[in-house]
């Protein structure tokens, strides 16, 4: 969950940074917390060589994968600071709904989007300098994957989310490719 010096860097993005999260019964300004914050935004050289990428890159769109070996899920949690922008939301949620009729092809309902990633992350950083699509994925409540919660992922486990995943992103790819890209 951490880095090398004990700060999570989902945490430490200068987006929201300044601003004390209390997830998971933790605080993001004490640094014996497994979500510290970090001592300044973007002190971590790993979150300064995101924002990089982010800035060269530009994406149309970020999925960031929250949980042992990529086990997540179709669970997507949008930038909280977004739950007041309707358009933003409406373009996410399709994207979100593509990606888990993919995910999900027999028809299973796990998952879902909603607005709710932390003070200082990824999704604030990509939202408020691009304002594209952006969400870390969580596990969706499918019991066919808690196990990955305890340390206990199997291969095949492995290789059945890796493949939904997969089809998630290809789809998500094919949605993109045939909708007009909007001015920056």
């Amino acid at each position: 969950r951490t880095n090398a010096r004990g700060v999570d860097l989902n945490r430490n993005f200068d987006v929201g940074w300044d601003v004390v999260d209390r997830n998971y019964g933790l605080v993001s300004d004490d640094s014996d917390s497994m979500t510290w914050r970090g001592a300044a935004p973007a002190s971590e050289p790993e979150t300064r060589a995101v924002a990089r990428l982010i800035d060269t890159v530009r994406p149309v769109a970020v999925f960031s994968y929250h949980a042992l070996a990529g086990i997540t899920g179709a669970t997507f949690l949008a930038p909280r600071a977004a739950q007041e922008d309707e358009a933003y939301l409406q373009r996410c949620r399709k994207l979100t709904e593509t990606y888990r009729r993919a995910f999900y092809p027999e028809g299973e309902t796990y998952g879902g989007m909603r607005c709710g990633t932390s003070t200082g992350s990824l999704p604030a950083y990509v939202y408020r300098k691009l304002g594209v699509p952006v969400f870390d994925l969580e596990w969706d409540g499918n019991p066919d994957f808690k196990n990955s919660h305890y340390d206990l992922t199997t291969p095949a486990m492995m290789a059945d989310c890796r493949e939904r995943h997969y089809r998630g992103l290809r789809a998500v790819l094919q949605h993109l490719a045939r909708t007009p890209r909007r001015k920056p």
